[in-house]
């Protein structure tokens, strides 16, 4: 057995240094993926993690000093809401003040998010390649989604230092800016969406394409439509889980977990 043969018969070591080539290059390491197919999605998934969570930390820092100046950040569709509406959403506000809404339940919520979507969108993914006639592993495909998701930490690092430096916060994540919301459920829905798609989240898609074409021998037309389909289904769930919360709760999600 020559050195090349060994080498191959144990995992991908993870690397924080192996981000930066991942982003510039990224077929280089899906190619080792597709060799070594072992875990290797603890090191992307738990950067994404912990930039979310940096994310919502700085959100909440600026919720509590809003509430302590007398300010108060109000849902993009404030102005639809009835006066007993309005007077709900301030009572639940000052209810909502304390260390465990503020940081507590939204940084589970986000890193609870991250890892289910991460564990649906790489089942869901293998299951598509198989029948497209993909010849990857379930852990590969589990890796490609974990690391295609970086550009989303990415996204995390940018909406901080935006938060950091403006003192502002993130109302209308994505493309849901150019959607006036009226309370009714086709914009919730069409503001989730929108929620959803920016820069990254385009980036993270091809780098989903490019992965799926290197790890399962997939044409690049089937490797795009089993991406297609993965993350349509994706959306549906994510836009269902925010249709609900919205609905119930009244509330309006700043920080997608989109993964």
């Amino acid at each position: 057995m020559d050195a090349t043969e060994n080498n191959n018969n144990y995992p991908m070591r993870a690397s924080i240094k192996q981000v930066i080539p991942f982003l510039l290059h990224p077929r280089e390491i899906y190619l080792k993926i597709a060799r070594q197919p072992r875990g290797s999605w603890f090191l992307p998934l738990l950067l994404i993690s912990l930039t979310a969570i940096l994310c919502l930390i700085a959100a909440g820092w600026l919720k509590q000093q809003s509430a302590l100046s007398g300010e108060l950040s109000l849902p993009p569709d404030f102005d639809y809401y009835t006066p007993e509406q309005q007077a709900q959403y301030f009572q639940a506000t000052q209810a909502t003040q304390g260390i465990t809404f503020v940081y507590i339940l939204p940084i589970i919520g986000s890193v609870f998010g991250i890892w289910i979507v991460w564990l649906f969108a790489g089942g869901t993914l293998h299951l598509i390649t198989t029948l497209l006639g993909g010849r990857g592993e379930t852990v590969v495909s589990m890796n490609v989604v974990a690391w295609a998701g970086l550009p989303l930490a990415i996204r995390n690092i940018v909406q901080l230092i935006y938060m950091l430096i403006s003192h502002n916060l993130i109302i209308s994540p994505g493309l849901s800016g150019f959607v006036t919301t009226n309370g009714s459920n086709w914009s919730i829905v069409l503001s989730s969406i929108l929620g959803l798609i920016d820069i990254y989240l385009i980036w993270y898609v091809i780098l989903l394409v490019i992965g799926v074409k290197v790890t399962t021998g997939l044409s690049a037309q089937k490797s795009i439509e089993s991406v297609i389909i993965t993350f349509v289904l994706i959306t549906l769930l994510q836009v269902a889980v925010q249709f609900l919360i919205t609905k119930i709760g009244d509330l309006s999600i700043t920080q997608p977990f989109y993964f």
